[in-house]
């Protein structure tokens, strides 16, 4: 679980279920360091990916258009993994705006 606040700081999860999984919790003030001090970290957690001691959650992309059909998934507890949405954009038109494509 990755949690990311700018307003409300409070947070809430199932501690059963934290303990059932063996989760762990950590934590990173951000906002409190340097632009260079943030880069330091990424640094860090990119070789516990590189070395697996760190595991990334599965995650399934699901297009946009079923966005619906993913919600309803994990609402309902069926989805195995993640579900990450994902856009497709036209080649032609990519990083055009509407105006200047005439519309």
């Amino acid at each position: 679980m990755a949690i990311s606040s700018r307003g409300e700081p409070r947070v809430s999860f199932n501690l059963i279920d934290f303990y059932h999984n063996s989760s762990r919790l950590l934590g990173v003030d951000s906002y409190a360091l340097t632009a260079r001090q943030v880069g330091e970290i990424a640094a860090e957690l990119r070789r516990g990916f590189e070395t697996a001691a760190l595991k990334p959650p599965a995650i399934e992309i699901v297009p946009f258009e079923k966005a619906v059909d993913a919600y309803s998934r994990m609402t309902d507890g069926v989805a195995k993994a993640k579900q990450v949405l994902g856009f497709r954009f036209d080649k032609s038109t990519e990083g055009t705006s509407d105006e200047s494509k005439g519309n």
